[in-house]
């Protein structure tokens, strides 16, 4: 069984490291945060919110977002879930 990526919610998955982990991912956005491998504790109705706050597209690149897009990102991963909680 392959390990768990870290979970979304957790204080060393900052910008920089989550800039880090996303460029090395060519696949689309909804896939990529759904993977459990990549980042724990999304799964699909979160990830279609995330995805909504950011404004951005399911099927956007992750490894082609622009600097903005993957703080964006990162921003409404945060919001969402804390909200959830």
């Amino acid at each position: 069984m392959a390990d768990l990526g870290p979970d979304a919610d957790d204080p060393g998955l900052t910008l920089d490291a989550w800039r880090a982990r996303i460029r090395r991912h060519p696949g689309e956005l909804k896939n990529l945060l759904k993977n459990q491998d990549f980042v724990a504790g999304v799964g699909n109705a979160y990830s279609d919110e995330i995805l909504h706050v950011a404004k951005l597209s399911p099927f956007a690149t992750a490894n082609k977002l622009t600097e903005a897009q993957l703080a964006a990102l990162h921003d409404a991963m945060i919001s969402v879930l804390t909200d959830a909680v």
